[in-house]
């Protein structure tokens, strides 16, 4: 899994929400964290109108604005994983 939280200086849940995430991937070894002060470098925001934090995008996908629920960004890990194994998988057909 892969977790882009964006953050900024002066957000107050900020700081819950970087918890929350470091939680989460401790616990799910191999997990990948990247934090972007989008008043610095808006890294993964652009183009997707995120102007609000705390925000946490999962694997480049899905976002979830706010502090985050730690069973939601693991649901949301697993469903970005699953989708991603049965586009790769394809249906098994030659053609």
């Amino acid at each position: 899994m892969r977790f882009d939280l964006l953050t900024s200086p002066l957000c107050p849940d900020c700081p819950t929400a970087r918890r929350v995430v470091a939680e989460v991937a401790a616990a799910h070894p191999g997990t990948e964290v990247h934090e972007w002060d989008i008043t610095r470098d808006p890294g993964p925001a652009v183009g997707r109108g995120l102007f609000i934090t705390p925000a946490v995008i999962v694997d480049g996908g899905r976002v979830v604005i706010g502090v985050p629920d730690p069973d939601d960004l693991v649901a949301l890990g697993a469903a970005v994983d699953r989708a991603a194994s049965a586009a790769t998988a394809g249906d098994g057909k030659e053609t």
